[in-house]
């Protein structure tokens, strides 16, 4: 993978120049790049999570390190995987458009760039709202990746999208659910908005 190809995509991904779709579907290296680049999105996510809890004081923050930070990094990446794949499904066989699992993976990992914004959530007066414009952002950005990975038409491309959101959220949250335990202090596999959902969940 050429490290400063992919600095190139997402710095014109943050610049919304939309043109880099293009080339990253096409580009042999585009799928692990866009792989990559969701790993460290949620590294990032996982990095102000850490601080969010040492700086609220939360309880072994050791386990954090390990539970939310490390392994909800790669649980977090390993579950994204449902967004593109529910939304290559949903365009191919509901809407009968023409798209490319490995493009949109590709092009809709580089689109979940944003999501890092939820990282300032360690801010806590800002927590929430830094989480939800993070995930908006990322929403909207995949909403250029799938178009340029697929020949659906804006309706559909918004549906098939919110689809594989939704399944995300879905599974993030039985994630959540299952691994989560404030009464034996277990942090859950997550990091962003969803840890802090379920924190929200006990401090309610």
């Amino acid at each position: 993978m050429d490290f400063t190809r992919m600095l190139n995509w997402l710095s014109r991904v943050a610049r919304l120049d939309n043109t880099a779709f293009d080339e990253i579907k096409l580009d042999p290296a585009g799928m692990v790049g866009g792989i990559v680049a969701v790993v460290i999105t949620n590294l990032i996510l996982g990095i102000g999570t850490y601080l969010y809890g040492t700086i609220e004081d939360l309880p072994e923050t050791g386990d954090l390190l390990v539970r939310s930070l490390i392994i909800g990094t790669i649980v977090q990446s390993i579950v994204w995987m449902a967004w593109p794949g529910v939304t290559y499904l949903l365009l191919t066989s509901i809407y009968n458009s023409a798209a490319d699992i490995r493009q949109l993976i590709a092009t809709m990992g580089f689109g979940y760039v944003p999501a890092v914004i939820g990282a300032l959530f360690f801010i806590s007066f800002l927590d929430t709202p830094f989480v939800i414009v993070g995930l908006v952002a990322a929403f909207v950005l995949t909403q250029y990746a799938v178009a340029a990975a697929s020949n659906a038409g804006s309706a559909h491309i918004t549906m098939a999208n919110l689809g594989g959101l939704a399944v995300f959220a879905v599974l993030m949250g039985i994630v959540v659910e299952i691994t989560g335990d404030v009464a034996a202090g277990d942090y859950p596999f997550a990091n962003g908005i969803w840890f802090l959902d379920w924190l929200s969940g006990f401090i309610l």
